[in-house]
């Protein structure tokens, strides 16, 4: 046994004092970049923030008409934008989810394309 203080317990061979952990080691090569976002995917993703925006003026701009043709009053031309915000919201937390599944670049392109259908 080796010497130590007194009233205390000897180590067991191979054994030291509490070691700090060590980091992770680093995987060979380059480094990771973080991805950059081109021109043109900048114009694409402020294009696809406007246009909800654009489509809730339409539907407000649009109005007049529906309250003309239909003869709505101001409660039923109320629950038409109401309606058509809820929609909205659902179906953009269904895109969303359809977006993890299938992925969102995918999901992007085909929401543009049968918006512009």
């Amino acid at each position: 046994m080796s010497a130590g203080r007194p009233g205390t317990k000897p180590r067991p061979p191979g054994r030291t004092a509490a070691r700090t952990p060590q980091p992770a080691a680093r995987p060979a090569g380059p480094p990771a970049q973080q991805p950059r976002l081109s021109t043109l995917g900048l114009i694409t993703v402020l294009l696809g923030a406007f246009l909800p925006m654009l489509d809730f003026f339409i539907v407000n701009v649009a109005l007049p008409t529906i309250d003309r043709d239909l003869t709505a009053g101001p409660a039923t031309l109320e629950l038409f934008v109401a309606g058509y915000g809820i929609a909205y919201a659902v179906l953009l937390v269904l895109g969303g989810r359809l977006g993890d599944l299938f992925g969102r670049r995918r999901l992007f392109i085909a929401g543009a394309i049968a918006f512009r259908a």
